[in-house]
């Protein structure tokens, strides 16, 4: 996959989440995670998989370095299922 088709996927919706800023990223393996913040405590991760580019996420309130170190095994989910919008 060309380099500007993962960063279209990086980004891709994040332009919902208006209030959130980057904290955090891994692209070290076969699935690319982005963190996101706000200053009142909101997050989610995205995970991105190279393979068969299929975007998926977590979100919460509380606890987002927890979650961010145990990003590797938490349940991800589609955008529609984490968040409640079609985007």
């Amino acid at each position: 996959m060309a380099a500007l088709g993962i960063f279209s996927l990086a980004f891709a919706q994040d332009h919902l989440k208006k209030n959130y800023s980057l904290s955090n990223y891994d692209t070290s393996g076969t699935t690319i995670f982005l963190g996101y913040q706000t200053a009142y405590g909101g997050w989610y991760i995205k995970a991105i998989d190279t393979g068969d580019e299929r975007v998926t996420f977590l979100s919460g309130q509380t606890d987002y370095s927890t979650y961010w170190g145990n990003r590797a095994t938490e349940g991800f989910k589609s955008y529609v299922s984490e968040f409640g919008t079609g985007g």
